[in-house]
């Protein structure tokens, strides 16, 4: 799937039987159906599309879009409603981005590299809603999936001091490094047009860099965050599996936040996943019974002693998969 040139995907969803793809392109000639845009607008282009696999050759790519500015933009993660309404989050460097003023949260680029978050009806096909999120310096929406209540979340992470945060937040300041990057939480109320439509939005991370990897939520709407960091004051919970990262390099990491709770208080379990050498957690899910599931990899042991030792030699790394039930 893909033009002449450079395509590349970066999420998939299933729902009702259809595949639903995001990701970025530099091809002027990638495959669009029904379209809200049919064209690249310059740059890296977000592409959006549906296919239905009970279906053969081109029909069945029933939906295909261009999205995007005269800068870079990429499609980073996506999400669908049992409706069938697409949620497309993802990273801009357009100052034009088609955006739904005024019902948008924040209706203007607002430098540096902002996340976005794109929510899209296939079958028209329109644009429902989509807004910038971001700070002055560089904000990067890696994550979203929908809360049991409707709601959207977003994660990624950003270098902004002013990124919007709400009072009920977990962390309201970024870290205090002389560079800091964290990652964040926002959870966006689509019904609601504007500043009023940011239910909850934290900072979270130490005084170097945390960047989230991937979110979910479970159905009492906490949210699992898994990603890396560099920090070694990064915020743990007191039942942390590893309360301080093993070395002073790349660390996984994995936070669950109740956005329900009493401000500052709403750090349910937070731990490094971490070894000798480096490891990520590049992927989250939760099941019924709250145990949270992670992978990513890993140059050394991460397991607690007793567990699955590290496979390949010291140095190379292994995917791993962990579950965990804090």
């Amino acid at each position: 799937m893909g033009g002449a040139a450079v395509d590349e995907p970066a999420g998939v969803a299933t729902v009702n039987g259809k595949i639903y793809v995001t990701g970025s392109t530099l091809s002027d000639n990638f495959p669009i159906a029904n379209s809200v845009f049919p064209g690249r607008q310059g740059g890296r282009e977000i592409f959006v599309s549906e296919l239905d696999p009970t279906l053969s050759g081109t029909a069945s790519l029933i939906f295909s879009t261009y999205y995007g500015g005269k800068g870079t933009d990429y499609g980073r993660s996506i999400a669908v409603d049992a409706a069938g309404t697409v949620y497309v989050a993802g990273f801009t460097y357009s100052a034009d981005l088609p955006i739904t003023t005024p019902v948008a949260y924040q209706p203007t680029y607002a430098g540096g590299g902002d996340g976005f978050l794109l929510q899209l009806n296939t079958s028209l096909p329109l644009i429902v809603y989509s807004t910038y999120l971001g700070g002055t310096k560089t904000d990067d929406a890696r994550s979203v999936v929908l809360d049991p209540s409707g709601k959207v979340a977003i994660a990624g992470y950003t270098l902004s001091p002013n990124f919007p945060v709400t009072q009920n937040a977990e962390q309201p300041l970024i870290g205090a490094g002389l560079s800091p990057t964290n990652s964040f939480l926002t959870l966006l109320d689509l019904t609601k047009p504007g500043a009023p439509g940011l239910v909850y939005s934290t900072y979270f991370g130490g005084t170097l860099a945390e960047v989230a990897q991937d979110l979910a939520t479970d159905s009492k709407g906490k949210y699992i965050l898994g990603g890396y960091s560099y920090s070694r004051d990064m915020p743990v919970s007191q039942n942390a599996l590893n309360a301080t990262p093993a070395q002073g390099g790349l660390n996984g990491f994995v936070a669950v936040i109740d956005t329900t709770a009493l401000p500052l208080n709403s750090l349910v379990y937070a731990s490094y996943i971490t070894g000798p050498g480096s490891q990520t957690v590049n992927g989250v899910d939760i099941d019924a019974s709250g145990a949270i599931y992670l992978t990513g990899y890993a140059t050394s042991d991460i397991f607690p002693a007793g567990g699955q030792t590290h496979i390949s030699a010291p140095g190379n790394a292994d995917a791993y998969i962990f579950i965990l039930t804090p």
